[in-house]
């Protein structure tokens, strides 16, 4: 869903300068599968290539 994916990204840029983790911490995604190194970047430094590996693992655990 492209939609939703855009969304995602939106809300990891949110605060730029924090990291991933505080950035998605008050949102509804489950960010516990990621890796901790990820969780630790901000989002400029992902790539878009980055950003759509992230949205798999997320969506994963969205209802059909």
């Amino acid at each position: 869903d492209e939609e939703r994916f855009w969304k995602f990204v939106r809300l990891c840029f949110v605060t730029p300068r924090q990291t991933l983790r505080n950035n998605l911490a008050r949102t509804h995604f489950d960010i516990s599968a990621f890796d901790e190194k990820v969780l630790k970047l901000r989002a400029q430094q992902i790539s878009f290539e980055g950003f759509l590996k992230l949205w798999e693992e997320v969506s994963a655990s969205f209802p059909a």
